[in-house]
């Protein structure tokens, strides 16, 4: 058996989900937790991330998923980057410094 979500948005969905707890294995845990954000939050992330991957920034033609996946790897509230960092993790960002 594979990790599973489920969104609870329907019966249907809420049924698959207790079947799929029914027939987990002992010692699989289940958790329950709000949603992470919003659909119109989700919404505006991902129109955002596809003006990035079409503005292809320092030549990087990216994927929407990559460019997610480059942004959450050293934390979201980053405000700078130093060269190094950016080499490390294999991307060039603009450096956005608040000085």
């Amino acid at each position: 058996m594979d990790k599973q979500t489920f969104i609870l948005v329907t019966d249907r969905v809420r049924d698959n989900a207790l079947s799929a707890v029914r027939d987990a294995p002992a010692g699989w845990r289940v958790k329950v937790e709000p949603p992470l954000r919003s659909g119109d939050q989700n919404s505006k992330m991902w129109a955002m991330l596809n003006d990035v991957a079409r503005a292809k920034p320092e030549g990087r033609n990216w994927s929407p998923e990559t460019w997610k996946a480059a942004f959450m790897t050293d934390g979201i509230s980053r405000t700078s980057w130093t060269s190094h960092e950016c080499l490390t993790i294999g991307i060039v960002i603009p450096v956005m410094s608040h000085s």
